[in-house]
């Protein structure tokens, strides 16, 4: 790790030390403004909408109230999706430490924590990845995938310049090959 690569980290990363004295990079989430204020609106008109479902399927004859309590579950199951991926999208933070053996990525919303450890021997390399801005989905967005027995995406959905940066970082730490983008290619979830 050099200075100039710490002076030049893009909005929301910074170098950390883990509690086992490993280099680690943790990045707060920014999300993409333009993802965010599409569910914005779709909330400000999503929200009333349940609610107001609700009320009618309450208020609602005994038999028309069926009717209602059947179509408000899926309204309310769409509301529960789009607050969850507003707040991962918005409000998380995803550390990356490595370790002598492994790389363990860890995604942090509050008290709720994901984590996942590769095998450095297991690693090919850190793929830039492609995962927006195609066909129906108008945002384009990168991410990286550690490439081994089978691709995981550890980074998704950010601008070019977030992958651009960390991706060769991580490479040299784990010592593999960084490549870039090659088209779009589908990857397992983190």
């Amino acid at each position: 790790m050099n200075a100039d690569q710490i002076a030049n980290a893009p909005k929301g990363f910074e170098f950390v030390e883990s509690e086992s004295g490993n280099p680690s990079i943790c990045y707060r989430t920014r999300g993409s403004w333009g993802i965010g204020i599409f569910f914005i609106v779709w909330l400000m008109i999503w929200t009333p909408g349940c609610v107001l479902l609700t009320y009618r399927a309450i208020t609602a004859p005994p038999l028309e109230n069926v009717f209602f309590y059947l179509f408000m579950i899926p309204f309310w199951i769409g509301e529960y999706l789009a607050i969850k991926f507003v707040l991962w999208h918005f409000f998380s933070a995803t550390t990356f430490e490595v370790e002598a053996d492994r790389l363990k990525v860890t995604r942090r919303l509050f008290r709720h924590k994901k984590e996942r450890e590769f095998l450095v021997a297991e690693i090919e390399a850190i793929q830039q990845i492609k995962d927006g801005g195609e066909g129906e989905d108008s945002f384009p967005t990168w991410g990286l995938a550690v490439e081994g027995e089978k691709g995981v995406t550890i980074l998704s959905r950010q601008a070019i310049e977030k992958s651009e940066w960390l991706g060769p970082i991580l490479a040299d730490w784990i010592g593999v090959e960084y490549r870039l983008a090659d088209g779009k290619k589908e990857y397992a979830a983190f």
